[in-house]
């Protein structure tokens, strides 16, 4: 995985590099990184990636002068002066390790600052690690507002559910009833929530969107009552008693892998066994600037959010979830995410899983009419051109990334308030072999960067307010690993689907505090 993947992203680099015609300062630096990213991956031990950083002027022109730094990276094991010197050979190390004055001594900072650093220099080792992270986040910035593949995007085939009364939906829920019994539930609940504004009433700090209150309990509760009931309908039918296993993906932001925890503790567990949950934390990655300089919350603190849900695949496979599941005879799994409490109403979610069960996919999208200019993702029918044909997927664009693929967000026609494009509304079914295949092609699904004013340190200046972003990836973007090449076949004979229902029973996210609030 690690080897292919990371030739796939050089190579993508280069593409991007030499397509691309705006800032040449960046380019040059895209080149030198892909360069030296290339040079480090040829060479095994970190005693020999050290002798290669230390060549780099960004390097050697800081640590031949005596410093804190270069006195605290004396007393460290290679991987941490590795991932140091990493720092300095990305242009960013003399800024994140800026002592100020009035800080005395400076190890306890760079400890924990090193800390930080390793875990993303972990996370990201399929590409090369931190050097792999600037220079990915530096094409992506460094591309235009055109695309430069030749892409086509159209409305995706899919299956009605809207109607219940049809034979067809009546057999999908039947079936999804039926195949409970050999599903898990993945729950990325890691997300800040910035938008929403959740506040402890108490001590005024930031919650999770799981602590939400809807219908009198917590969104995480209703999530696992709703799974309950399905559980118990399936007991009813069949008279077999059955346990969902669930996978919850957090974060440590505002101390959610805390708060997601206490809630299960105070529920007593939902009455389920304590060993049929399983948690993993997402990393956070570091925010940057429009000129992918990393942004500092104050001296010597990294400013990190967590980079996504799209990570939740590549962290299933090396938190050893996906061997869990396969463990316990699981073979599919329904994907929810926390802030769509309306999503279980009515049959509607038993006949998208039943559907995906009957047709034995690969994976699926439970879809809606989207509202025109709506903060949504849509789902596509995606056709591009490559070096060996042209290949087709199902898959999600995201809102952001409308202009940059050049799709406009239009009503289907003058009288409507939909779009052409149906919403991506987060709930998934996957079929877990497929999708631990998948990840091993797609560490990184659905990289986007969105920016938004924001505020962060700088040594020389303070406090600066301006656009920032953060590398972002989106779960529902695996589908693109299922593409096939469209002379193979029709749209209906890709491995995923889609299902349409009412907007209402299907969507309702979220994300803003209101006016009352």
């Amino acid at each position: 995985m690690k080897t292919k993947s990371l030739l796939v992203t050089l190579l993508a680099l280069s593409s991007t590099l030499q397509a691309a015609e705006s800032d040449t300062t960046v380019h040059h630096e895209i080149s030198r990184l892909t360069h030296l990213l290339s040079d480090l991956t040829s060479v095994s031990s970190y005693a020999e990636k050290i002798a290669l950083l230390d060549e780099l002027s960004e390097v050697h022109t800081y640590f031949a002068e005596a410093s804190p730094l270069r006195t605290f990276l004396a007393g460290l094991s290679q991987d941490c002066e590795y991932t140091i010197k990493a720092t300095f050979a990305i242009n960013q190390g003399p800024r994140l390790f800026d002592v100020p004055a009035n800080v005395v001594d400076p190890v306890p900072y760079f400890r924990r600052l090193l800390d930080e650093l390793l875990v993303i220099d972990d996370f990201f080792k399929d590409i090369g690690g931190i050097v792999g992270y600037q220079c990915l986040v530096l094409s992506i910035l460094a591309k235009t507002d055109e695309p430069h593949e030749e892409v086509t995007f159209k409305p995706p085939p899919g299956i009605d559910l809207s109607k219940e009364d049809t034979l067809e939906v009546r057999h999908a829920i039947l079936e999804g009833i039926r195949s409970q019994k050999h599903m898990a539930e993945f729950y990325p609940v890691g997300g800040a929530a910035d938008r929403l504004q959740l506040k402890d009433g108490q001590t005024g700090k930031g919650l999770p969107a799981a602590c939400l209150i809807f219908q009198g309990k917590q969104l995480l509760e209703g999530m696992v009552h709703d799974l309950q009931a399905r559980e118990y309908l399936y007991y009813k039918l069949f008279d077999e008693q059955i346990l969902t296993p669930l996978a919850l993906m957090t974060s440590k932001v505002n101390r959610n892998d805390d708060h997601i925890q206490e809630i299960c503790v105070k529920n007593q567990w939902f009455g389920r066994p304590r060993d049929s949950f399983k948690f993993f934390t997402q990393p956070s990655v570091p925010v940057f600037t429009e000129a992918g300089n990393w942004c500092l919350k104050k001296p010597l603190k990294l400013q990190l959010r967590p980079g996504g849900h799209g990570v939740i695949w590549k962290l299933a496979e090396e938190k050893g979830i996906f061997d869990w599941l396969h463990s316990l005879g699981k073979k599919k799994a329904l994907v929810r995410q926390i802030n769509n409490p309306m999503a279980a109403v009515d049959y509607g979610l038993m006949a998208f899983l039943g559907v995906g069960h009957e047709k034995n996919r690969a994976f699926g999208f439970a879809s809606c009419e989207r509202r025109v200019n709506a903060h949504e993702g849509m789902v596509v029918l995606k056709e591009k051109k490559t070096a060996e044909g042209k290949v087709m997927a199902v898959t999600n664009v995201e809102y952001c990334d409308f202009e940059k693929n050049g799709i406009k967000d239009k009503p289907r026609d003058e009288t409507s308030a939909f779009s052409n494009f149906p919403s991506n509304t987060n709930i998934l079914f996957v079929d877990l072999e497929a999708v631990q295949e998948a990840v091993q092609m797609l560490p990184f699904p659905g990289l986007l960067v969105n920016f938004r004013m924001g505020n962060h340190y700088l040594p020389t200046e303070g406090i600066k307010k301006e656009p920032i972003a953060r590398l972002e990836t989106t779960m529902q973007n695996i589908a693109d690993a299922f593409a096939i090449p469209v002379q193979e076949g029709t749209p209906e004979d890709l491995p995923t689907y889609v299902t349409f229902n009412e907007r209402r029973k299907t969507i309702s996210t979220t994300k803003r505090k209101t006016v009352s609030d």
